[in-house]
């Protein structure tokens, strides 16, 4: 989209020492203090890719208007400087306001500061029950179950996210993670149906499509679906979408005739799928389906966030200047890295 201001920038585009305007959302806003006791706000804007803390001291002149009035998930416009420090990068703001009506009459879009699906969220859904007619044993429980809860809950689906910030952090996320973690299960069921003949009939194909597709079905009800970025519901915080998701598929599973070997298998999924404790799992998986989605959902979810935080780096350096998904930085393509001197 061609903007009307020509002086407006990107956030995702700016490189190091540069000074530009630019619209971001307020992704957090919190108060900390230094080990002296000197109060600051590390307030994180983003926008579709990347997102950069600016630190307020609290003789800066937006201390008091950040602990206020600043809104979460809100969209402002922004005069910053943005530099890559040792802390990471970081913005030193001039002006800031929030949008305001005129900004999108001249052609910003409403959520100018937050990424989204790469693929419309609705056809991302037709795809998932594509798979589910096609992949599942057609008028199988598991195939009645998927396209029931799919098709009862379909505005939900179109706009839940998939996670707060970590991956596929923005409207229509859910639908991307779960349409390529199925994908990937289906593919490892093949694949290990292929190499270890002898498992072939030790686990079920429908069990994993359906695994895939439900696994993070919990998160209609996890995340809420009034804010303008993704934040949990109360039920979300207390309880987490695993055991969210199992409680879904319950209140499905007799109409759709599963029996209770089949809505048991399916409820380890949902339940150990994320593998740690502090991911929401409650045990490790301990059955070949449950691992195949648990590998799938891994993959995905690790490959998204690495590529996101490449996406949102300047390149100017080898490694990211922030962390990635294993706490490390991650190296830049070489597309992206200078390159080293001709030796003499």
């Amino acid at each position: 989209m061609v903007l009307r201001n020509r002086s407006l920038t990107l956030l995702s585009e700016m490189v190091n020492n540069q000074r530009g305007v630019f619209f971001a959302s307020l992704l957090e806003r919190e108060e900390r203090k230094t080990k002296d006791g000197k109060p600051y706000f590390r307030a994180l804007f983003r926008d579709a890719n990347r997102q950069v803390n600016a630190i307020l001291w609290e003789d800066s002149p937006f201390f008091a208007e950040c602990r206020d009035t600043w809104t979460i998930g809100a969209l402002y416009k922004i005069d910053a400087a943005y530099s890559v420090t040792k802390y990471g990068p970081q913005l030193q703001i001039f002006r800031i306001r929030e949008a305001q009506e005129k900004d999108f009459e001249e052609g910003i879009p409403q959520r100018f500061g937050l990424p989204s699906a790469a693929v419309r969220p609705d056809l991302l859904y037709d795809k998932i029950l594509s798979i589910a007619k096609e992949s599942l044993t057609k008028g199988s429980s598991f195939q009645r179950l998927v396209l029931r809860i799919y098709k009862e809950h379909r505005e939900q689906i179109l706009t839940v996210s998939s996670s707060r910030s970590n991956h596929h952090a923005y409207p229509g996320g859910f639908l991307e993670h779960t349409l390529s973690v199925t994908q990937i299960a289906l593919s490892l069921a093949g694949h290990y149906a292929q190499a270890y003949p002898q498992s072939a009939s030790s686990f079920s194909r429908d069990l994993v499509a359906a695994g895939a597709m439900l696994h993070e079905i919990g998160k209609i009800e996890e995340m809420d679906p009034d804010s303008r970025i993704p934040v949990h519901t109360l039920a979300g915080d207390l309880i987490g979408y695993p055991i969210l998701g199992r409680d879904i598929i319950r209140r499905y599973a007799s109409d759709a005739g599963l029996s209770a070997d089949e809505l048991l298998r399916l409820e380890h999924i949902l339940l150990t799928h994320p593998r740690f404790n502090d991911w929401g799992a409650v045990r490790p998986p301990v059955s070949l389906e449950s691992l195949i989605v648990h590998q799938a959902d891994y993959a995905d979810s690790i490959f998204a966030a690495a590529a996101q935080l490449l996406v949102g780096d300047s390149g100017a350096a080898p490694f990211t200047a922030l962390p990635g998904p294993f706490g490390v930085p991650w190296l830049n393509p070489p597309g992206q890295r200078p390159e080293p001197p001709l030796s003499e």
